[in-house]
């Protein structure tokens, strides 16, 4: 087994990871207590589902950004395989 980058997928076992920041370039995740950057390719090889946090009170009025359209966020949802 490789590691590192050429760790082949999945033979470190799963791992959760909050990404709080990113680009078109990469990805700023938080893990083992560190910020860390992932490439794109590294992240198009390695990860296998994401999710979208969303708090109840930040669709409110009050809390959601100008404009926010939680159904068609969640239409745009749906349309991803």
């Amino acid at each position: 087994m490789g590691k590192g980058a050429d760790a082949s997928k999945g033979s470190w076992g799963g791992h959760c990871v909050f990404v709080p920041k990113y680009d078109e370039h990469s990805f700023t995740c938080i893990t083992w207590g560190e910020l860390k950057t992932m490439t794109v390719p590294f992240w198009k090889k390695y990860c296998d589902e994401a999710h979208a946090l969303l708090g109840q009170n930040w669709l409110t009025v009050k809390g959601s950004p100008d404009g926010f359209d939680e159904n068609q966020l969640k239409t745009d949802l749906s349309c991803i395989k």
